[in-house]
């Protein structure tokens, strides 16, 4: 297994995706700390789709760039429990 930092891998994408199609898996690392890990990808036949989730998320960074300081905990449960 690769571990590498988000820097490297940004600088070196093409070299990474390389390694994870010969199959190695590659952690990300950010200051050191573990944050994602990329593997091969094997076509199980499931598939989620997270364009439901990506447009809540566009929607809860827009209200937070208008919301006063301190009010995005409120923002964030009200997007979590669909009230917004």
């Amino acid at each position: 297994m690769i571990s590498m930092s988000i820097r490297n891998a940004k600088m070196n994408f093409s070299k990474l995706l390389t390694l994870v199609e010969r199959g190695e898996d590659v952690i990300i690392r950010n200051r050191q700390r573990p944050v994602a890990k990329i593997s091969s990808f094997t076509e199980d036949g499931k598939s989620t789709d997270f364009s439901k989730f990506l447009g809540r998320l566009s929607k809860l960074r827009a209200s937070q760039k208008i919301a006063p300081r301190g009010h995005s905990d409120k923002i964030i449960r009200e997007e979590r429990d669909g009230m917004g």
